[in-house]
């Protein structure tokens, strides 16, 4: 009789043992596997980035980028703790911030790349050629049908310097993470460091500013210019070239 007294109450207090650890894992939270607290370092946008949630060319961008941050943090994760790795790590936020513009404009240019997709060009072309008479109704439908071929010449311009833009910025941030690879497997080299610094502030700048020309566009194929001085004045959006990136671009005629 003892010996089962014993044992029911040995079962009642692993049952209160095991219903304790189940509420503090509902109250807390199961832990992270290993490898997630370096993710939670990561700004919340730079979590939200998934090339695939965008097309091409702008899904290879996006992928580029954030293997170059990969890149980086693997090598400053080899860098003993002191003044060298405090420099990389401060460089590696503005990685963070390259990253993410990247993955912005990679946005913007696949809603535009959607939108120029919604306008045939060979078609509305045979429309406007097919349309005959010089009443109001002719003239009216020949204005339509010409402002939707320049709205695709716009688009199909301003995709292409932004392709051609985000292709050179990302081979800058390529060049970036090679040199900081370099430098965290030599010795310490202030200046080196600090024309990496430099050379990454630019970089954030010119994405900062080529997100912005893309987000601030007020409807498809109409771009901006990149320059923080005055608009240019040499030409309008209809029949002038467009300038989008510090690039001057002929609009696409196909």
């Amino acid at each position: 009789m003892a010996v089962i007294v014993v044992a029911l109450l040995i079962l009642l207090l692993v049952g209160l043992a095991v219903g304790g650890v189940a509420a503090l894992r509902s109250s807390v939270g199961d832990p992270e596997p290993l490898g997630q607290g370096a993710k939670g370092a990561l700004g919340a946008k730079a979590r939200e980035i998934d090339p695939f949630a965008v097309g091409e060319p702008w899904r290879q961008f996006v992928s580029k980028a954030t293997r170059a941050r990969t890149d980086f943090a693997q090598a400053v994760g080899n860098v003993e703790a002191g003044p060298k790795r405090d420099r990389l790590t401060s460089i590696g936020q503005r990685i963070d911030l390259a990253v993410d513009d990247v993955w912005s404009v990679a946005r913007d240019g696949h809603e535009l790349s959607k939108g120029r997709s919604r306008i045939n060009l060979g078609e509305t072309r045979q429309r406007l050629g097919a349309v005959t008479g010089d009443d109001e109704t002719a003239k009216a439908t020949r204005d339509a049908l010409q402002s939707q071929i320049d709205s695709a010449e716009r688009i199909n311009a301003g995709i292409d310097q932004t392709e051609r833009r985000l292709e050179l910025l990302i081979a800058r941030l390529d060049e970036s993470v090679a040199r900081a690879a370099e430098l965290s497997a030599t010795s310490s080299d202030p200046e080196a460091i600090s024309r990496l610094d430099t050379d990454m502030t630019d970089l954030v700048d010119d994405l900062e500013a080529l997100r912005q020309a893309v987000a601030e566009t007020d409807h498809l194929g109409e771009l901006g210019e990149l320059d923080s001085g005055p608009s240019s004045e040499t030409g309008s959006a209809d029949t002038g070239p467009t300038t989008f990136g510090g690039e001057t671009g002929t609009p696409a005629t196909g």
